[in-house]
């Protein structure tokens, strides 16, 4: 039987093997404390804007704003230092 994301009792498969080699090395440490961001919630917004997204089953394209989605292809652009504020609508699901 298949699923949408594929099938439910899927054969096993090996994807990779893996070989480390060399002397282990200390592991990086998480900050305790992130980055402070600025709140922008009390200036002006300089442009607002809606995204649309949308997906066609049959040929499983997924879209934004009626374009299939190209990662190469910039639809937008943000000058430095405005403050954007976006819609997200998805077509597929709730709101």
């Amino acid at each position: 039987m298949a699923t949408h994301l594929g099938c439910v009792e899927c054969p096993e498969v090996t994807m990779a093997h893996l070989n480390v080699e060399g002397a282990p090395i200390a592991l990086a440490t998480i900050p305790f404390n992130l980055t402070t961001l600025d709140d922008l919630g009390n200036l002006p917004v300089d442009r607002q804007g809606t995204l649309v997204f949308s997906s066609n089953d049959e040929e499983r394209r997924y879209m934004i704003d009626g374009k299939v989605f190209d990662p190469n292809r910039v639809d937008q652009q943000v000058q430095l230092g405005d403050v954007e504020e976006w819609t997200i609508r998805n077509m597929d699901g709730n709101e």
